[in-house]
């Protein structure tokens, strides 16, 4: 597992992060792990891992990085982003009318 791609935060694009999404049930450790290296290979510090869930070890492996490496991997479940997305267009929605 390493880095599929990068997306920009903020309005002006300030930082390009990178994202590893996988299809699977629950991301392990070895996947954080993996994703660390990826990271650290090119110079980031910070990251996104996407998948539908995580299982313990992979937070774990998450708050060791953090502070032991400085590195700050945000686990992000799927139905997380599809929530957000619905609120958002909800708001759009509600703007039109």
């Amino acid at each position: 597992m390493g880095i599929d791609g990068y997306t920009f935060y903020g309005l002006y694009g300030e930082k390009e992060y990178p994202i590893a999404v996988k299809r699977m049930d629950k991301g392990g450790r070895i996947w954080v792990d993996n994703f660390e290296t990826a990271m650290r290979r090119k110079q980031h510090t910070k990251g996104y891992i996407i998948a539908f869930d995580f299982t313990k070890d992979a937070y774990e492996e998450v708050a060791r990085a953090k502070s032991q490496e400085g590195l700050d991997i945000e686990l992000v479940k799927v139905n997380e982003i599809s929530k957000r997305f619905r609120e958002g267009f909800m708001e759009t929605l509600k703007g039109i009318r």
